[in-house]
């Protein structure tokens, strides 16, 4: 298995991260986050860790009103099909996973709140491989959100990586197979 293998095709990813960039400038616009940006080529001038309090205002505010509100104004004149797929967005689940497992395609984000899920997350540009080794799994991540794609499920571009202490002890595969029965699995069918 390879790192590519985990990825979208490169038109996906693309077309994922301009989507994206155009939502984050719409989301910069209304609530000035970060004062020099008013284009996509502003916003690529600018390290990840710098846009995260411009993603964090995404979800901090009624992100199904933004995303639709960006959807009807459409600011940046996008065709029909991609305002479906930013429309889409508007059923992120966003919150605190584990990640248990690398499948050949995508990687398995474990959801604890009842009911548990389990989803099937691509990611969009950065192999999971190269955020963190397979055999450090499982790994508690938290700020993520998951986003529909194309038939997929994507994570935004932010994972923080955090311990999560259970029972006295890391978690481990162990605690992995013990609650992997009666796991609700989401992959291309969102929800």
């Amino acid at each position: 298995m390879t790192e590519t293998d985990r990825r979208l095709s490169e038109e996906s990813e693309q077309r994922f991260l301009d989507l994206y960039a155009h939502l984050l400038v719409y989301v910069n616009d209304r609530f000035e986050v970060i004062g020099e940006i008013e284009t996509v080529a502003d916003l690529e001038q600018h390290y990840t860790d710098e846009l995260l309090p411009l993603r964090n205002t995404l979800y901090n505010e009624s992100t199904t009103d933004l995303i639709e509100d960006f959807v009807e104004e459409n600011p940046p004149d996008l065709s029909e099909a991609d305002l479906e797929q930013v429309t889409a967005w508007t059923d992120f689940v966003a919150g605190e996973f584990v990640v248990v497992r690398y499948r050949e395609d995508d990687a398995i984000f474990l959801d604890w709140t009842e009911p548990p899920k389990a989803y099937a997350v691509r990611p969009a540009r950065l192999p999971f491989a190269e955020v963190w080794d397979e055999s450090a799994l499982p790994v508690p991540v938290s700020s993520v959100v998951l986003l529909p794609f194309e038939d997929q499920i994507v994570y935004d571009g932010w994972i923080g990586v955090k311990n999560i202490i259970f029972g006295g002890s890391p978690l481990g595969p162990r605690d992995w197979i013990g609650i992997r029965h009666g796991v609700n699995f989401v992959d291309a069918r969102w929800r």
